[in-house]
């Protein structure tokens, strides 16, 4: 006896004929992926996520423009300093003006602006009523 041999190809099952395991299966990978989208959101919007990024990106550059500020300070102080070398009238000028000193046998005379009191002659004299 000889077999028959069908040449057409085997017929895909429709969907109710799908086994019960795939449908649980595809639910629950349904499931599964709309739980993770739905809690993605508090982890990129939360302090820890996105807002702290935009947060740190803003410090970083505040404290570029600190460094920079600080760069061109650093700059006017060597170059106060170059000037300094050796040149003892500009030395003079500092010690006198930023530190407050004297020469040896120096007067010191203050002069207040007018319409300025003292505070000596601004204390009352004598007893008060």
């Amino acid at each position: 006896m000889s077999a028959t041999v069908d040449a057409r190809p085997p017929r895909r099952p429709t969907s109710w004929q799908v086994p019960p395991w795939r449908w649980a299966l595809r639910v629950g990978l349904a499931l599964s992926l709309s739980l993770g989208l739905a809690a993605l959101p508090p982890f990129v919007f939360k302090k820890s996520g996105l807002d702290r990024y935009f947060e740190l990106a803003a410090h970083v550059d505040h404290l570029r423009a600190k460094n920079r500020d600080r760069r061109r300070a650093n700059a006017l102080l060597r170059a106060e300093a170059r000037d300094l070398e050796g040149d003892l009238a500009m030395i003079e000028k500092v010690a006198r003006d930023q530190l407050g000193l004297v020469r040896p046998g120096e007067v010191i005379f203050q002069v207040a602006p007018s319409g300025v009191i003292p505070v000596d002659a601004a204390a009352p004299r004598g007893r008060v009523p």
